[in-house]
């Protein structure tokens, strides 16, 4: 249950503290697009390339920040659930599934790092299931897009402690360790959950007294499982945002752009991947050598996921497996 904390310095200020999911997503290469309109034209009038410029960095922002949150909420409000479950749910029960999906998204942004939250717990002092899965499937989104917008994103999410400070913004150790793993661990396009992830969507839950609904968390954690893989790479936990179902939450989104989308993701991957190969033969900066390693890697993952979509390629044989988490 969350745990109100009163500060010294104000007595009447609370905190109300609480086990959050937090992802923290970083959209990369925005310094370079940022020059195209560095400096204020002299004579007041926006080039066409200062126009592009503002497009390609304010436009990507807008973009995810809108796309992250429209798809929290198509999670959290279309639940994998069986028919059957609410034709059978007592008044209780319904009102305890209504609250599963009460709890609210907080964003924050930082130049072209994001923040988004919600809380697992609620006032009820009733686990929550839902965020996790809503945040999963948004960056299921955010990866897929993203890429077929041909920019990419890298991060992180950790579930532990945070609270909203009144007046200013999230804070607490869930923040700190999704952005280490944001900025020090992903280090190419990916998202890295941490063992607190893994550990709450494997958890064993107590009996609350509600069979049903013991259930239903038991199954929504399942799937939060399945929406996790282990990147061979460093054998860290990442979002398998291209599996099975990501197939079944973005696929049937979009007006059947996903499939358009990920096509363009596989082709922009792929040749920047071969760019930094290039790039690597020729001047063999560490750099050059160790992102084109990791963007093969990213490709070989979208290859060996691509049949989960339907997606048959010529060098699909190439594909690496991805393990479970």
């Amino acid at each position: 249950m969350p745990s109100d904390l009163h500060a010294d310095q104000n007595p009447e200020a609370t905190y109300h503290v609480s086990n959050y999911i937090v992802c923290v997503l970083d959209i990369l290469g925005q310094k370079e697009q940022l020059k195209a309109w560095a400096t204020m034209p002299a004579d007041g009038v926006m080039s066409a390339s200062f126009q592009s410029g503002m497009k390609k960095t304010v436009g990507t922002v807008l973009a995810l920040h809108e796309g992250f949150a429209r798809f929290f909420e198509k999670c959290r409000a279309a639940a994998p659930i069986a028919p059957v479950w609410r034709a059978l749910a007592t008044l209780d029960e319904q009102q305890r599934f209504e609250r599963q999906k009460g709890a609210p998204l907080g964003v924050e942004q930082f130049s072209d790092t994001f923040v988004f939250y919600a809380p697992l717990v609620n006032v009820e002092g009733e686990l929550l299931a839902l965020p996790a899965y809503a945040v999963f499937g948004a960056c299921c989104m955010a990866m897929l897009f993203s890429l077929g917008g041909k920019t990419a994103v890298r991060g992180g999410i950790d579930i532990a402690p945070g609270i909203k400070i009144p007046g200013l913004s999230f804070y607490g150790p869930a923040l700190a360790t999704a952005h280490r793993l944001e900025s020090e661990v992903a280090k190419y396009p990916r998202i890295v959950v941490s063992p607190s992830v893994v550990g709450f969507v494997k958890q064993a839950l107590p009996p609350s007294g509600c069979p049903r609904m013991d259930a239903f968390l038991g199954d929504m954690l399942a799937v939060c499982r399945d929406m996790l893989c282990v990147d061979s790479l460093d054998n860290s936990v990442i979002v398998d945002w291209l599996g099975c179902m990501a197939r079944r939450i973005l696929g049937s989104d979009t007006d059947g752009r996903a499939m358009q989308v990920l096509r363009s993701a596989h082709d922009f991957v792929g040749q920047t991947a071969e760019t930094f190969q290039e790039r690597a033969v020729a001047d063999h900066k560490p750099e050059d050598v160790e992102l084109a390693a990791r963007y093969g890697l990213l490709y070989q993952y979208m290859l060996n996921r691509l049949p989960d979509w339907g997606v048959t390629l010529a060098d699909d044989n190439q594909a690496a497996e991805g393990g479970e988490a």
